[in-house]
């Protein structure tokens, strides 16, 4: 392996990043754009799905330098088709050849990596670049040396694709990481020197947020990223791995559909399948974790469209999905058949993998069971879950640290505060009983004689006025709405959340108002009462607001509820996650899962030569899970 050396790549001025902090989901900014690009992407998915566009500007294949080996159309096995791109990382070199002179796999181990939900926060995105970047890993007395590909598995960038967002979140941290690569003296020489290292991608729902111009632009134009190359032309790929192994890589878009180019593309892939070949097939959403069982049935509506792409193509083959991956649930997490279960041609391993830097997500909601159709008319396999990481046990103790985390997020906690001043100063409209009155008098009024009158005069105008009344139904109708928030099941509990929830907030509020008149009714100086009002309104209103609503995330995600909101308000940088591969020359697939516990903070900074300069303790991976799949489902894996 080589050896460790930073190269000397001065950064030009413009194209230097700045590093990201982790993005405040809860916002009110980023909460309002998130509905505005949910609605825009679903325009961008109906109307101008970029998927068919790039099949029809597809290059051809250039044999005297192409990455790709050409395949034959179904029933037309004695022709090649040039637009037709197979990934040929059999090769021991860097050339690449056309079907009929692929050469044949290597002796030795093939070694490849595996990374989801990353482009977030600098710390936790660099500390997951850096451990893929380094010739090897020295884990528990072995060494897992790096991986001559690396697979983007979805959600490259949050919250949204641009190219600023591309340099400042993924591009920069992973270039500078991945400057640790080989022993020359520049970039230019490492890339010819390392030139088999590949990178390749596909779409999540945040890459898809602008139509994939961005994605594009990234990573189907043939870029360097360090001293890895993306070589894709399209959002999703079918690579022929060594040991008669493959890896295709889909890209389901939003409602998880297979467009018809691309189901055309695997159709002509089949073709070059064999036998007791094993495939690996990623996707960005694990659809599987929705076939939790329920009685003796399995909800696998989800599931369909895989299922049915799975069955499709690789009905007749031979081969067999030996082991699926995905992303977009920040944990890792890996369901196996049960041992009851008998070997299904599309059984396997289901791994879910999303840990490349994105804010962690909770392992208390993921199902211990999973009952699934691996074809339509196949009885259910049960599948249960074997490794989870970080466990159940830690994700529920990281739920009480919302309650100095989530006030981090300034900006709700301010929208909160005007929200607890709008109800008081509409208390003292009804407290005003329709006259000329000012403020101040209204203060001087209500709170003039001791706290007991307040309470009195408050309560007495609040439950006489109906404009309160629609408030609160108001309040009731967005609370409940916000309960049911990805819940799929008993939906009418929802309003049961939701009443909790408003009362707690009303309770809270009508206390704030309260608190605002006797403190404004004690405030000395006539001027001063009204700006007194004003200012306790919004401080204790968003002190309480804040404290009301996350007690309420902490007592709904012990019910299953707003888990999802709970940890982005959380926003924990720890329990990192990434796949090392190994393909032995047995024909074993070995699946090394490592994941990073802590992660610290790191300072990103340019010296007077411009090379980019990252302070703070060297990130260390660990070992969370290792299994070793055979090629075939009966245990072994012919030659």
């Amino acid at each position: 392996m080589t050896e460790l050396h930073k190269l000397r790549r001065p950064w030009p001025g413009e194209d230097r990043y700045t590093a990201a902090q982790a993005v405040h989901w809860l916002a009110p900014r980023e909460l309002l754009a998130a509905g505005v690009r949910a609605a825009i992407s679903k325009t961008f998915g109906d109307y101008a799905d970029r998927r068919e566009t790039l099949a029809l500007l597809t290059p051809h294949a250039d044999p005297a330098r192409s990455d790709m080996t050409t395949g034959f159309r179904a029933g037309a096995s004695s022709q090649p088709d040039a637009d037709f791109m197979i990934f040929d990382e059999t090769s021991a070199d860097t050339g690449f050849r056309t079907l009929e002179g692929t050469s044949s796999a290597t002796d030795t181990d093939f070694w490849f990596d595996y990374v989801a939900d990353l482009g977030d926060g600098f710390d936790a995105t660099y500390a997951v670049a850096e451990c893929l970047a380094r010739d090897g890993l020295a884990i528990e007395g072995e060494v897992l040396p790096r991986g001559r590909i690396l697979i983007m598995g979805g959600d490259e960038v949050y919250p949204t694709p641009s190219d600023e967002a591309y340099r400042n979140r993924t591009v920069g941290p992973y270039e500078t990481a991945l400057q640790y690569l080989c022993a020359s003296p520049t970039l230019e020489e490492c890339q010819k020197e390392e030139g088999q290292l590949t990178l390749y991608a596909i779409p999540g729902n945040h890459d898809w947020y602008d139509g994939l111009s961005s994605f594009i632009k990234q990573f189907c134009t043939e870029q360097w990223i360090g001293a890895w190359r993306t070589r894709q032309y399209r959002t999703y790929f079918s690579i022929k791995l060594p040991h008669r192994w493959w890896l295709w890589g889909i890209d389901t878009a939003f409602e998880t559909r297979i467009d018809r180019p691309q189901m055309a593309y695997f159709l002509e892939a089949r073709n070059l399948l064999e036998p007791g070949d094993g495939v690996i097939i990623c996707t960005a959403k694990p659809t599987w974790l929705d076939c939790a069982a329920v009685g003796e049935e399995a909800d696998d509506r989800e599931y369909h469209n895989l299922r049915h792409f799975i069955t499709r193509t690789l009905k007749g083959t031979g081969a067999h999905a030996r082991v699926l991956v995905a992303g977009d649930k920040h944990v890792y997490a890996r369901y196996e058949e049960s041992e009851a279960a008998g070997p299904v041609p599309n059984g396997g391993q289901k791994i879910v993998a999303g840990g490349g830097g994105a804010y962690l997500s909770a392992t208390t909601d993921l199902p211990e069971r999973l009952r699934i159709r691996e074809t339509r008319r196949a009885d259910p396999t049960d599948y249960t879950l074997a490794t989870v990481f970080p466990s159940a046990a830690d994700s529920r103790r990281l739920h009480w640290t919302s309650l100095w985390r989530l006030p981090q997020t300034w900006s709700l906690v301010a929208t909160l505060g005007v929200f607890y001043l709008l109800i008081a100063y509409l208390l003292r409209i009804a407290a005003d009983e329709g006259s000329a009155t000012g403020l101040v008098d209204v203060i001087d009024r209500v709170g003039g004689d001791g706290f007991g009158r307040v309470v009195t005069e408050v309560l007495g105008e609040a439950f006489t006025f109906v404009p309160f009344y629609v408030l609160i139904l108001l309040l009731l109708v967005a609370a409940t709405t916000f309960a049911n928030k990805g819940h799929k099941g008993g939906r009418s509990a929802g309003i049961a959340f939701g009443v909790v929830h408003t009362a707690g907030h009303m309770i809270a509020a009508l206390f704030t108002t309260m608190v605002a008149f006797w403190a404004g009714g004690h405030a000395g100086p006539w001027g001063f009462r009204a700006v007194v009002f004003f200012l306790v309104a919004f401080v204790l209103g968003a002190v309480l607001s804040t404290l009301v609503f996350t007690l309420y995330l902490i007592f709904a995600a012990a019910f299953g509820r707003n888990l999802n909101e709970l940890f982005i308000g959380i926003r924990w940088k720890g329990y990192k996650n990434f796949l090392r591969f190994r393909i032995d020359e047995g024909g074993d697939l070995h699946v090394y899962a490592l994941g990073l516990q802590k992660v610290r903070r790191r300072r990103l900074s340019w010296d007077a030569d411009g090379h980019p300069e990252v302070s703070g303790q060297a990130a260390t991976a660990t070992l969370i899970d290792s299994i070793v799949v055979p090629r075939t489902p009966n245990g072994t894996s012919p030659g």
